[in-house]
């Protein structure tokens, strides 16, 4: 229903075209945002998508942290310096409700979920510093910061800057654990789209698999289970069956989950 609303608006004003991409769709949205919400407080010097902006940096951020509260960013200033007539360019660009010419007290996400991962997936593919406003999110929201890359896994698998964004270095205890937390489910997205689309899983973040195996060690059996796919088949490790099957015993003897029955003994 979501797609179909988008192509309605693209069509409206293109109804001689006749195809739309996933992305162009997502696109067309994003550039009708640029040339009429965002001038509201830009006027004709609206930045670019991807462009080094303050304001973009910040919209971005606020979308992967889920929405960001402006003192959460006093430890974040060296890169997030949010004064008050940023905040409203910000506020503007995810589309936060104003309610007079104060700033926000918090900056929302760009909304839906699937716009909002576009926005940020395109803004650094066109220029947008990733560490930067990655290792800001891991350090505000880690958790929500976790659940963006689950949606990203799911939703823009195939992308490189989602690559990109996985395999970032969590700057912290807590934002590893809430990595590991879903790291599990975001492996496993990659794997059913893969599937899915009858192609080889291809590359895993390294980052992804060191999480899992940390996983392993721990006595995660699930995690366990699928490390010995992992090397079973070659994913984000090379082949290795004596691998394989020694953490598929394991996994068997952690007792809560059954080891893939094709790495059993007879």
């Amino acid at each position: 229903l979501l797609y179909a609303h988008f192509l309605g608006q693209a069509l409206a004003d293109d109804p001689t075209r006749t195809s739309w991409t996933q992305e162009e769709l997502l696109d067309d949205v994003l550039h009708k945002d640029r040339s009429h919400r965002w001038q509201t407080v830009f006027g004709e010097g609206a930045p670019e998508i991807g462009e080094d902006h303050p304001a973009l940096r910040l919209a971005a951020l606020a979308t992967m942290a889920e929405g960001v509260d402006l003192p959460q960013l006093r430890s974040q200033e060296d890169t997030f310096k949010a004064g008050p007539k940023l905040a409203r360019q910000a506020a503007v660009i995810t589309d936060t409700p104003l309610k007079d010419a104060t700033p926000p007290p918090r900056i929302a996400p760009v909304q839906p979920d699937i716009l909002g991962e576009w926005f940020v997936l395109r803004s650094i593919r066109d220029g947008l510093p990733a560490e930067d406003v990655c290792d800001a999110a891991w350090r505000v929201a880690p958790k929500s910061m976790a659940r963006f890359l689950a949606r990203l896994s799911r939703d823009f698998p195939d992308s490189q800057q989602t690559y990109l964004l996985m395999d970032h270095p969590t700057p912290d205890q807590e934002s590893k654990e809430s990595y590991s937390e879903l790291s599990i489910g975001i492996l496993m997205n990659f794997a059913w789209y893969r599937g899915r689309m009858h192609k080889p899983v291809g590359r895993v973040p390294p980052n992804l698999m060191a999480l899992l195996t940390d996983m392993s060690e721990a006595g995660d059996s699930l995690a366990m289970a699928l490390l010995s796919s992992c090397y079973r088949y070659g994913v984000g490790v090379a082949s290795d069956e004596a691998e394989a099957f020694a953490w598929a015993r394991k996994g068997a003897e952690a007792g809560e989950h059954q080891a893939p029955a094709s790495q059993q003994t007879p």
